[in-house]
């Protein structure tokens, strides 16, 4: 018995461009296209090893392909229906995208482009005064940063170090060296660097001395007297 032929419905594809609002579209990117059954919960990915740009997930009957370097991507053989598109960097500075829902019909090709934004920077200098009381790099000290508790690598020979993947909203950095300390805030959004320089600086010891006047090589002491002790007590 010979069958009737039967048309193959050709399967749809789901392509774009993804882009960033700072710095360059981070590598193993990932675009993955659930059905709507699947639910909208944003699956993780795990792309193949370069140059492939392929991936795989979690979810079952979800396709997944990786941005190349110029962010362009391409997912073939997508069945007609409905799905949610996620854009899901495997870099954790970066935002997954908020999905959205697409129904593609049998041979369709659909545009979808879209935004990754980064998380926040806080580039901190810390200075600390040299002998004649003149701010210069603090080399080697930690910056704590709060809320989070953040901890930051040690400075540089410049007295710089940057703290990456900070949600928006304002912060409080702290640097402890022995006696000295230091202190700053900053604020930073979403894509970008705030820069922050603080100062390292001790506080006075006690200071004792006595105030007398001498008359004919005698000293006598001054009752009473007002002292006024001046110098560096902090930067702005």
């Amino acid at each position: 018995v010979e069958a009737p032929p039967v048309a193959l419905a050709p399967a749809a594809t789901i392509t774009g461009t993804l882009s960033t609002v700072v710095d360059a579209l981070p590598a193993g990117t990932c675009v993955i296209v659930v059905p709507l059954t699947a639910g909208s919960a944003i699956p993780p990915c795990t792309p193949a090893a370069p140059p492939a740009l392929t991936c795989t997930t979690t979810v079952a009957d979800a396709l997944c392909a990786v941005a190349d370097s110029n962010g362009v991507y391409t997912v073939s053989g997508v069945p007609h229906g409905s799905y949610y598109v996620d854009v899901v960097p495997t870099n954790a500075e970066y935002l997954p995208v908020t999905p959205i829902q697409v129904t593609v019909a049998s041979g369709e090709t659909r545009q979808y482009s879209a935004v990754v934004n980064r998380l926040g920077r806080l580039t901190v200098t810390v200075l600390k005064p040299d002998a004649n009381g003149t701010p210069v790099a603090a080399a080697g000290e930690i910056a704590t940063v709060n809320p989070g508790n953040i901890t930051s690598a040690a400075t540089d020979t410049f007295g710089q170090t940057t703290i990456t993947g900070l949600a928006g909203g304002s912060y409080t950095i702290g640097v402890t060296d022995g006696p000295s300390s230091a202190t700053a805030s900053a604020s930073v959004g979403l894509n970008q660097t705030a820069t922050v320089t603080t100062v390292l600086v001790a506080p006075f010891a006690t200071i004792r001395g006595r105030v007398v006047y001498r008359v004919d090589g005698t000293d006598h002491a001054v009752p009473n007297a007002s002292v006024v002790v001046t110098g560096v007590v902090g930067y702005i």
